[in-house]
């Protein structure tokens, strides 16, 4: 390795490790500082990839956008090229906005800070640099510091990539984190707020400035002195520099070419603040999409969804393409033995292990939910393959969006003591997340009698041990590690306007002891003393939660198909969800047997939704196909899934929204991917066995027909 260079494996290459660029940006022959992003070495770019191969000047958006549905991100196609315009290989680059899309104003949800943005950017980068697993998304390594880069503009008409510089002293612009100087020009911090500005450091002082920002914010009022400009203002600025010392021609690029005349139109940012950058390795198909080939939809149909919701998905896909229309794709789908079904059966459960093995692995390494799994997050890569391998037989599935889960801002000063504790995005598919996760049943109030036990004064702050009861409040639904939020009502002269957060220790007698800690105390401390007060209790979103996204995600893997979708599948998932509860309500512990024999009691009465000629996907298939997944294993397939969504003791895999092992992480996950792989081995068992089974059957026939007609000859 040379000394602030990096390398890539290109599988294209038989692993091969190629040059790419120089980490810091610099391009080999020294000069002006030069954004990652089209720079050279070797012959080898990194490069966004255009919307267009010939004019991009007329194009608001000069780039391909494979996702813009973030709130902090959106994911561009990049690609490394080699020559005039040759493409090596294709990534996906997630870059951070320029300006953030804020929430809708039924989010009760606070908008988190630029602080809080930049851990969950570097907790992300923290996780692909932790994936040591197949099934978890991989990220291109460019160094350390090409995760974080100064801003960059391009230039449409030129098609140059460069950092915004000062006018006056052509010094690099930077986002201002000067927490005085913001407070000094009258503007919104940057730890406490969302709100970023551009400045060069070396020209600004206490009373003047000129910033930049992507969109004016008309609610700004700096001081005198201070000019917020906006995203115009600036490429006018800089394309109206002054040379100094023949500088210019290496900060502009396009100085040279005529752009800088009409720069305002021809020049758009990739970002405009300092940004995080993440390059990943470009996954192909959504997991929906890919278990929907599985079962038997076509290339093109499938094709031609993706073109309609997400038009640059499809310029990676050509190979895809090739692969999956080839003649050989299923072993059995014309043949006269009827395992079609069992085929698409095994194929699709083995897609849905990877998914958990990659889970397993997420899970292990974070001790933290993910929160966010659904077919989006769920990502599928098919190889190319040889035309002796059915085509649809060779897939890889990953896990990706490692660091969507959001801070829990209350708790998050307290991770030492309380560990993480995590939201999930207001974004999240509802369709797939927990019920707990979705808000509306995470919290309750409870006016209760609090008796603050003791006191325990640190540096920081003090702990406080409190128990809380009441006679009317029913709290069976929260648990230990839940989180609490309690407001003594009864003035106490050393909490007076403290805020108390904490979690339950254990259950006590009509109600729980809590640990909560003060961050300051306004007087000396005198317990114990007993006062009424509010306690709100917050349910804790942990491992579980993402049990029951597996969960949505392995019947959206078995029962959807062209004549049922997911949210016909959801309500039926939740009629037989709700009966079964209404059975067992008031049976504290069914034990298995019991909630075995009533779900399959329930199911029988959904048989049309839960037949397994659902796992084809076309309703010719379903019609001509003899399905022959015996009925025991599909019984135990769907049950598999009822204890993935289900939160019943002895029954599922979680006995409620809380139940982890704190000690190992991955033990969750370790007792699910060994059902499923059981369940997968079952299925291959049919699938390989039984034509040798069928003919060891059909000779013994032969042998008692042969008996029974040489009795027959005999009498």
């Amino acid at each position: 390795m040379h000394p602030g260079k990096t390398y890539f494996d290109n599988p294209s290459f038989d692993g091969y490790s190629l040059f790419l660029m120089d980490t810091t940006g610099q391009e080999p022959s020294g000069g002006e500082e030069r954004p990652i992003l089209g720079s050279a070495a070797a012959g080898l770019r990194f490069e966004l990839v255009p919307a267009s191969v010939e004019n991009l000047e007329t194009t608001e958006q000069p780039f391909l956008l494979l996702n813009d549905t973030g709130r902090f991100s959106q994911t561009l196609l990049a690609r490394v090229t080699i020559g005039a315009d040759t493409t090596l290989r294709y990534y996906a680059v997630k870059i951070q906005r320029s300006t953030y899309r804020s929430y809708s104003s039924g989010t009760a949800q606070e908008f988190p800070t630029n602080t809080e943005i930049d851990e969950m950017w570097q907790r992300e980068i923290q996780n692909l640099s932790a994936s040591t697993n197949d099934h978890l998304t991989q990220v291109l390594d460019l160094g350390q510091n090409a995760f974080r880069s100064r801003p960059v503009l391009f230039c449409k008409k030129a098609k140059h990539y460069f950092h915004p510089f000062c006018p006056n002293c052509l010094g690099y612009l930077s986002t201002c984190q000067d927490e005085n100087l913001l407070r000094n020009w009258s503007l919104p911090s940057y730890e406490k707020s969302a709100e970023r500005f551009l400045y060069c450091a070396p020209c600004a002082n206490e009373t003047s400035a000129v910033l930049y920002t992507l969109i004016r914010n008309p609610e700004l009022h700096p001081k005198d002195g201070v000019d917020v400009r906006a995203r115009a203002d600036l490429v006018r600025d800089i394309c109206s520099a002054q040379d100094q010392q023949g500088r210019l021609k290496n900060l502009l690029p396009c100085v040279g070419t005529g752009c800088a005349a009409e720069g305002e139109s021809q020049i758009t940012p990739v970002s405009l603040h300092d940004f995080y950058m993440i390059p990943l390795e470009l996954e192909q198909l959504h997991y929906d999409e890919w278990v929907d080939l599985v079962g038997g939809a076509s290339w093109d149909s499938i094709r031609n969804s993706i073109t309609e919701r997400s038009p640059a998905r499809t310029t990676p896909l050509s190979g895809v393409g090739e692969t999956l229309s080839r003649p050989f794709q299923w072993m059995y789908q014309n043949s006269k033995s009827g395992l079609f079904a069992i085929e698409v059966m095994q194929l699709k459960i083995s897609s849905f292990l990877q998914a958990c093995q990659g889970l397993r692995e997420y899970h292990a390494k974070t001790g933290s939910p993910h929160l966010s799994l659904d077919p989006a997050n769920v990502m599928v890569t098919i190889p190319p393959g040889g035309p002796d391998l059915p085509a649809r037989w060779n897939a890889r599935t990953r896990i990706v969006d490692l660091g969507s889960a959001h801070r829990f801002r209350p708790m998050g000063g307290l991770r030492e003591f309380f560990g993480d504790v995590f939201i999930p995005s207001p974004d999240i598919d509802k369709t797939y997340a927990a019920p707990v996760a979705k808000g509306g049943a995470r919290s309750q109030e409870e006016a209760m009698r609090i008796t603050i036990r003791n006191v325990t004064s640190t540096e920081n702050g003090a702990w406080v041990e409190i128990d809380a009861i009441s006679n009317n409040a029913r709290l069976e639904q929260f648990r230990v590690r839940d989180l609490v939020h309690v407001v003594p009502t009864t003035p106490i002269s050393w909490f007076e306007g403290v805020d108390l957060w904490g979690a339950i220790v254990e259950p006590i007698e009509r109600g729980f002891r809590l640990s909560v800690f003060a961050p300051r105390l306004t007087g000396e401390p005198s317990p114990p003393i007993t006062v009424d007060g509010s306690v709100t209790f917050l349910r804790r979103l942990d491992l579980p939660c993402d049990i029951y996204s597996l969960g949505m995600l392995f019947f959206r893997t078995l029962l959807v198909n062209d004549q049922q979708d997911i949210l016909k599948v959801e309500d039926g998932l939740n009629r037989v969800l709700a009966k079964l509860m209404a059975t067992l309500q008031g049976n504290s512990d069914p034990g298995t047997s019991i909630a075995h024999d009533r779900l399959l009691w329930e199911l029988d009465a959904e048989s049309e939704l839960f037949q397994a000629n659902n796992l084809l996907y076309s309703e010719k298939d379903r019609s001509l196909a003899e399905n022959l997944v015996p009925g025991k294993i599909w019984q135990d397939a769907l049950v598999l899934g009822f204890r993935l969504l289900s939160n019943i003791p002895d029954f599922s895999f979680c006995a409620h929204h809380g139940d982890r092992n704190m000690e190992n992480p991955a033990a969750l996950l370790d007792e699910i991917v060994g059902a499923v792989e059981m369940l997968k081995t079952r299925l291959q068992v049919e699938l390989f066995s039984q034509e040798e089974r069928n003919g060891e059957i059909a000779a013994l026939c032969d042998e008692m027909q042969e008996m029974i007609t040489g009795m027959e000859l005999g009498s």
